[in-house]
């Protein structure tokens, strides 16, 4: 008689946590469906393309541009929007999300011949908002896209000599690091960021 009661009132213990986490997974806030929460812009947007790998004819008679989109909603109009998802600490946007968002509209119009909006969007997954929040960014115009990749392409070639970035954490866990420390022994001028001149500021 003890050991069933004993598997009953597990049984109750049991069923009362899955209700309890039904309830709370069905609550307006946790929805995990990223559409639920999209901008105004793309209410009426449908999904077009979801990870997906792009890869563009050559831009400027020289550079392929390959990127991977993470979401791109078509709207009404016909234009494309850009979505990448990311997961992170801090609700924030980096400069990388933007230049990561700026090649893949070089290389879905390099291909696909379809217009992509200059505005895109990222939807960072957080501490803070474990359901994420959308942020609009602007992306940069495809001749800054070509002179990042050029200058990448030179810096791994070892054509042009790195420069360091204002970002001191970032500069702490670069490749380039050595090298940029030896010309600042040599008393070069090191006050140029890497981004100046881009378009980025």
């Amino acid at each position: 008689m003890q050991l069933t009661m004993h598997l009953v009132l597990v049984l109750c213990v049991f069923l009362s946590l899955i209700v309890a986490l039904t309830i709370w997974c069905q609550r307006p806030g946790n929805s995990h469906t990223t559409e639920a929460g999209l901008p105004a812009v793309l209410k009426d947007a449908q999904l077009a393309y979801s990870e997906r790998l792009f890869r563009s004819a050559k831009v400027n008679g020289e550079w392929v541009i390959s990127a991977r989109v993470d979401r791109v909603y078509r709207h009404l109009s016909g234009l494309l929007v850009l979505v990448e998802l990311k997961t992170r600490a801090a609700d924030k946007v980096y400069l990388s999300d933007v230049i990561e968002l700026s090649a893949q509209r070089l290389a879905i119009e390099g291909r696909q011949s379809e217009q992509v909006s200059g505005t895109a969007y990222v939807l960072v997954k957080s501490v803070r908002y474990r359901n994420g929040r959308f942020h609009e960014v602007r992306l940069m115009p495809a001749e800054s896209v070509i002179t990042l990749a050029t200058r990448r392409e030179r810096l791994l070639g070892e054509m042009d000599p790195p420069r360091p970035s204002s970002n001191e954490r970032l500069c702490g866990v670069c490749s380039f690091r050595n090298n940029c420390c030896r010309r600042a022994r040599s008393d070069v001028n090191l006050t140029k960021v890497p981004w100046q001149g881009l378009g980025l500021d």
